[in-house]
């Protein structure tokens, strides 16, 4: 695999304008650390960013980049997003708005009461009157929700995460997911 990369990064390294990019996400081991390295013995040092997008989230991509939504445009090149549990509230709020809202009717309930003529009962010291109505409605209206809210995102356990899976065609709607647990390594102290 390295010889192949340093194959790429010297193709048309003179010409700054046409030189190959590229975007290598890492679980564990030391691969970009290597493309550094081959980046830097080329002159090409400058070419390199590196993000850690398992650290913070999207806090964390914000203080790394320059510019107030440079990381949002980062978070749009990527098409399927994997939320998992977050303590960060700039992250979860974000992630919130990512997966959308939803319109649902919800409904309102009113119940009014009136008379005319209303006096004190002097038998039962109740409220009374000689004409008496009583109304109830029901009404229907609209209600903006997210989809996911903000506390969700920070309550999300060991192997669960909220997706906005791309299919490779078309956008799908956000899910909640568990993630295989037999993947999480573990170490003995």
């Amino acid at each position: 695999m390295y010889p192949y990369v340093e194959q790429l990064m010297r193709w048309r390294a003179d010409d700054p304008t046409r030189r190959p990019g590229g975007l290598v996400l890492e679980v564990k081991g030391d691969f970009c650390g290597q493309v550094h390295a081959m980046l830097r013995r080329n002159g090409r040092e400058a070419d390199y960013v590196e993000i850690g997008l398992d650290t913070g989230g999207c806090s964390s991509l914000r203080s790394a980049l320059p510019g107030d939504e440079s990381w949002r445009t980062l978070l749009q090149c990527f098409r399927t997003k994997v939320f998992l549990a977050s303590s960060d509230e700039f992250t979860a709020r974000n992630a919130a708005e990512l997966c959308g809202r939803r319109d649902q009717l919800k409904a309102h309930y009113s119940v009014s009461e009136s008379g005319r003529n209303a006096h004190i009962s002097l038998l039962t010291g109740r409220p009374t009157s000689g004409q008496q109505s009583l109304s109830a409605s029901k009404t229907y209206a609209p209600h903006h929700e997210q989809i996911f809210a903000p506390r969700v995102f920070t309550q999300l356990q060991n192997a669960q995460a909220i997706v906005l899976p791309y299919d490779g065609i078309n956008p799908l709607p956000a899910q909640f997911c568990y993630l295989f647990q037999n993947a999480i390594v573990v170490t003995d102290p």
